[in-house]
């Protein structure tokens, strides 16, 4: 007895039936009076077919003039192996080959019919990717026509499966999109929801709190989506690569964190303002323990050009912070002192090196507690801090910039008076400069500082219509800053404070 073929080997196999109905499911769909039956069973492809499509295509081999035929893609309700069908004219199979394109989340056939597809049987083995082949020219014709059709599929699918999960009350937003980064948030979790549905849980209370945890992932976590739907999912490699493709291709995941980013500085913004003006709050608000602290992970607010280098900490800290930067040994241990033979404290010292110009910038930070009234007292502190430091021998080679501001809520006529002189910048209150180094000294109110980084935002603001309340201010506090804001602020019962817990050094 000779050997079996290994293609009557597969009739014996639990996917016998699924085989033979993709096979058949063009022929008998066109012959509807021919039946057949295997082991008992009715081949029946209507009874599994979800969807058909059916297009005309023309292609054209090298040398050759063009030709007509026809592409008809199934969709299953079963599982299958994907395969695209090459078929005469009745739509008998005379080949089988890759479907050769990825679609994921889609159980189908394709079948490409073409009346002289029996005459170019033997060009399969030879033809396949080769434009001079009538076989090659009409797989590639078909795969472009494929793909074109399962990009079309795939928006089509996420907008059925989503309109289901808004019809059965499980779609994580409520209502229209209300800005454009909401409806740019929307869309990204529509395509990343919908690539990976069929792997979340189908019980209503899992998938809503599924579908909950994926909205904050796209939120917070857009650059690395891919990466936490694997851990969650186990996603195949179709549907890694898929989903990967398609955040890597977009620029929705780099929007929504630029917006989110934007949204989170301006609902801070509202947050500083509130503790600063408000009269009740600020006379509450202490400088070292609760603003100090806070802005020390906010300092965008103070330029986006400066890293934070030095925090709370004494001439000495920032002048070796200094020789650190430049790459130097740390100076002399003699402490510097003011110009009243004391240690002084800064609150912030921010540096960035303007290597093109072969100098560097730093600028020095102090702030008042908003219930501090700036005048004499304070504008000497900081004027003594600049010349202790322009003043250091170990820096009389150095090129560089300092900026020192004094930020204040409230301050005095006198002081008003000193920024507004005709020979410097608004707010500058003086200047010193050595041989190589110069050292300017700002006084500025948090209006000011406010109403500038509003302006660099102005943009922003405009285009995503961020307007947060104080409500939502209090809750970014909470959530970023909370055992440094005053108890006030805290949500809940508020307890009873007394005014006198403001540090106004």
């Amino acid at each position: 007895m000779g050997l079996q073929s290994k293609r009557l080997d597969q009739l014996k196999s639990p996917k016998a039936v699924a085989q033979l109905t993709t096979e058949l499911a063009t022929y008998l769909t066109v012959y509807r009076d021919v039946q057949v039956v295997y082991d008992g069973q009715t081949i029946d492809p209507d009874a599994s077919i979800e969807r058909r499509d059916e297009y005309d295509v023309e292609f054209t081999p090298e040398g050759a003039p063009a030709q007509a035929a026809t592409l008809r893609v199934l969709e299953w309700s079963m599982r299958t192996d994907r395969e695209l069908h090459l078929c005469d004219a009745d739509g008998i199979t005379v080949d089988i080959t890759d479907v050769g394109i990825q679609a994921p989340g889609f159980q189908f056939t394709a079948y490409v019919l073409w009346e002289h597809m029996p005459e170019h049987h033997a060009d399969f083995l030879l033809g396949e990717g080769r434009l001079d082949s009538h076989v090659g020219a009409l797989i590639t014709v078909a795969r472009d026509k494929l793909r074109e059709h399962f990009k079309g599929r795939a928006v089509e699918q996420r907008h059925e499966v989503v309109q289901q999960w808004k019809t059965t009350g499980v779609y994580p937003y409520a209502g229209e999109p209300e800005t454009d980064t909401d409806k740019l948030e929307r869309e990204t979790f529509d395509l990343v929801a919908a690539t990976v549905h069929r792997q979340i849980p189908r019980g209503k209370k899992q998938l809503r709190s599924t579908l909950t945890l994926l909205r904050e992932a796209v939120r917070h976590q857009p650059d690395t989506m891919h990466e936490l739907l694997d851990e969650l999912f186990r996603l195949t490699g179709d549907e890694k690569a898929n989903l990967k493709s398609l955040l890597d291709r977009t620029s929705l995941a780099a929007v929504i964190k630029a917006s989110t980013s934007v949204s989170d500085r301006l609902t801070f913004l509202t947050a500083l303002g509130h503790m600063v003006f408000d009269p009740e709050v600020r006379k509450l608000v202490k400088e070292r323990s609760q603003l100090h602290k806070i802005l020390e992970n906010e300092v965008w607010v103070f330029g986006e050009r400066f890293n934070l280098l030095v925090s709370d900490r004494s001439l000495d800290a920032v002048l070796d912070r200094h020789l650190e930067h430049l790459g130097r040994p740390n100076r002399n241990p003699d402490p510097v002192r003011r110009l009243d033979g004391r240690t002084g404290i800064v609150d912030l010292m921010l540096s960035r090196a303007r290597k093109d110009h072969d100098r560097h910038q730093h600028l020095i930070v102090e702030l008042k507690a908003p219930g501090v009234t700036v005048g004499h007292k304070e504008i000497n502190q900081i004027q003594d801090y600049a010349l202790a430091v322009l003043n250091d021998p170990q820096f009389a080679d150095v090129r560089v910039d300092w900026d020192f501001w004094l930020i204040t809520t409230t301050m005095t006529d006198f002081a008003k008076a000193k920024t507004r002189s005709p020979d410097r910048p608004p707010g500058c209150i003086e200047v010193f400069q050595s041989e190589t180094a110069t050292a300017r000294v700002w006084l500025r109110s948090w209006s000011q500082v406010i109403d500038d980084c509003r302006e660099r935002l102005t943009y922003f603001t405009e285009q995503f219509a961020h307007d947060p309340t104080v409500d939502h201010a209090m809750e970014y506090l909470h959530a970023h800053h909370n055992g440094r804001i005053p108890d006030i602020l805290v949500p809940g019962p508020r307890p009873q404070q007394a005014t006198d817990e403001a540090n106004v050094s």
